[in-house]
């Protein structure tokens, strides 16, 4: 199982791809053995008013310059990347998309059903979590999300295992990237004297047999909520990958109750791989 066929996505403005997460991305695609895509999406930005009303307000003026402008910051970031890309032997293919403002999210989980995985960067002011959502809940991909500040190195993983469908999926789409990592860390959060066999050994053993160094543990919460203990031993371990089961409750389970996809989404200790 290989990773030869990974898509960044590139944004454009206001949230824009910095340079260092183009950087990152191309890390990542270096340590799988993998080569490596980017999809821009150039934004169309229509008003619902009339056009007698747009110019009396100067609307129509604005949504111009808006587009012009993220037209011109995802030339500039395809280009960055294609030159990168390109002289590290990497490069797959560039595309740019014009979408109507709101459909973005979709268009690009759309595009990220034909690649092993995508990869998302959030921009300095924070994720937009529809779009990571999206990605996640409708590209039927995984999906890496790489934070601010990430090199794109993923030699320390953590796996989040409860042998849930989604996690199990999150474990086996991982498989190339967790052969890549130096040490490899399968955890459950929960009582182990809850139950007669701790429910890590079996993925810990599916790791080894697929020649992954992986080591396993129960982590006991001990009064803290599954996201906030696993923060806690992602920061033990030093990891600087995440992989997990992402939505393992239903959405609006997640969304009212919160959960460990939304904890992570929101403040991601590290790189973060979601399957759903």
């Amino acid at each position: 199982m290989s990773c030869d066929d990974i898509l960044l996505h590139i944004q454009g403005y206001p949230d824009q791809t910095a340079p260092e997460a183009i950087d990152a991305a191309l890390a990542v695609a270096r340590a799988v053995s993998g080569r490596i895509s980017a999809l821009a999406v150039a934004l169309s930005v229509a008003s619902g008013h009339t056009l007698a009303l747009d110019h009396m307000l100067g609307l129509e003026g604005i949504a111009e310059e808006t587009e012009q402008r993220c037209a011109a910051t995802c030339r500039e970031a395809l280009e960055d990347f294609r030159g990168k890309a390109g002289a590290a032997g990497l490069l797959h293919d560039t595309e740019t998309i014009s979408v109507d403002l709101g459909l973005e999210p979709l268009r690009r989980a759309q595009a990220a059903r034909a690649f092993d995985f995508s990869i998302y960067s959030p921009p300095a002011g924070g994720p937009d979590k529809l779009l990571a959502e999206t990605l996640i809940l409708l590209s039927g991909r995984p999906v890496l999300i790489l934070p601010q500040g990430h090199t794109g190195a993923l030699e320390r993983a953590v796996v989040a295992w409860d042998g849930s469908p989604a996690a199990a999926r999150a474990l086996n789409d991982a498989l190339p990237v967790l052969r890549a990592a130096r040490a490899v860390k399968v955890l459950s959060v929960g009582d182990e004297s809850a139950h007669r066999v701790a429910p890590w050994p079996q993925a810990v053993r599916h790791l080894q047999r697929h020649g992954v160094h992986a080591e396993g543990a129960s982590v006991a919460p001990n009064g803290r909520s599954t996201a906030m203990a696993l923060e806690h031993q992602v920061e033990v371990e030093r990891a600087d990958l995440v992989v997990l089961g992402a939505f393992g409750h239903s959405r609006l389970r997640e969304i009212v109750l919160g959960g460990v996809t939304e904890h992570m989404l929101s403040r991601p200790p590290a790189a973060v791989w979601l399957s759903h």
